[in-house]
């Protein structure tokens, strides 16, 4: 099948890891272009009830939109592969479904409500022209029902790409690294800079005074250290690259796995790519993963009293922790790469 997706500039990478997987399944895929043209806001002024009322417009949103069309309509694929925040105007989605006639699926990445400014303010309108629409997060279904009835809602929770995450012969590691690398706690992730949702996880790492944490992700974790003192001395510097993913996961005690305060019942793909590489984790805890892994297989916090009464048990319990560590590989390696669970969706297809 030919597969067309539109450029996603998200760090997180979902989209390329799709298109990936998809390239190991035989399919012909195509990234879409950018639409590169500098961002002119157009300042449109009213008066309303006597006051100056602006709004800020993209003139750019157009062209884009326009010129994704543009690509499809030469392209001709058999699937349009979207992530949310992309950008397409409802309209988009109609036209792709209507006059492309392809089937087109969507991720939804995010809660399609939230209201947070930063969010792609088109994505909920667009859900009604969606044929199938991969979702993570159960509590979203309700919005998805209700916004997009005739599209068809697949469970779906990633997987992680075997070429970035593998197990490291530690043998070969220097010690410079493994200094680097060893602690009690690591995290790595966003901090949604100053935005309410980065306090979430800065509150529960800012707690944790009495262990070794280490923090690795982008520079807005600083904006934090001034509700959280502790975490000026934990925070490490920017996001890791593959290889040096690999060497923390190994190398940490605990990995500490907490999503987006969006996520409620569900999970992110770090699970899998922490697994992948044996590396020991504590989750915050989601009903989901229960539905994966047997519960002695996997360790979750509800709170952070029970969060540190873990550390502290399983920093001390390394026979347990491999036991865990060696069941979630066993249970990931084979099941839960991007490949597999793609596959999966296309056979549902």
């Amino acid at each position: 099948m030919r597969i067309a997706f539109p450029f996603n500039s998200w760090s997180g990478g979902f989209v390329k890891s799709i298109q990936n997987a998809c390239d190991k399944l035989g399919h012909e895929t195509f990234m879409l272009q950018e639409y590169n043209a500098d961002i002119i806001n157009k300042i449109a002024r009213r008066s309303l009830l006597g006051w100056q009322k602006v709004h800020a417009v993209h003139v750019n949103e157009m062209a884009y939109n326009n010129d994704l069309i543009r690509q499809l309509v030469i392209i001709k694929p058999d699937i349009f592969f979207n992530k949310s925040g992309s950008g397409l105007f409802p309209e988009t989605v109609k036209i792709i479904r209507e006059k492309i006639k392809c089937i087109i699926i969507c991720l939804i990445g995010d809660n399609p409500c939230d209201p947070h400014p930063k969010r792609d303010k088109y994505f909920a309108a667009s859900l009604q022209y969606y044929d199938i629409l991969l979702n993570p997060e159960p509590i979203w279904n309700k919005i998805i029902r209700n916004l997009a009835p005739k599209g068809k809602v697949i469970k779906f929770f990633g997987g992680y790409e075997p070429e970035n995450y593998f197990l490291v012969d530690k043998e070969i590691i220097s010690k410079e690294e493994k200094l680097k690398y060893t602690c009690d706690v690591s995290f790595t992730g966003d901090s949604y800079q100053s935005s309410p949702e980065g306090t979430y996880r800065a509150g529960i790492l800012g707690q944790l005074n009495d262990f070794n944490v280490k923090i690795w992700g982008d520079i807005g974790w600083t904006y934090r250290f001034q509700f959280y003192t502790s975490l000026k001395g934990s925070f490490q510097g920017n996001r890791l690259s593959y290889e040096e993913l690999r060497k923390l996961y190994s190398f940490s005690t605990i990995n500490l796995n907490i999503p987006s305060p969006q996520i409620f019942t569900s999970f992110q793909p770090r699970v899998f790519e922490i697994a992948a590489t044996k590396g020991f984790q504590i989750i915050d805890h989601s009903d989901e993963l229960y539905n994966i892994f047997d519960e002695n297989d996997l360790v979750t916090f509800k709170g952070i009293n029970d969060l540190k009464n873990k550390i502290d048990f399983f920093k001390r319990n390394e026979k347990e922790r491999n036991r865990i560590t060696d069941a979630m590989y066993t249970k990931v390696i084979n099941i839960y790469s991007w490949e597999k669970q793609i596959q999966n969706v296309f056979g549902i297809l």
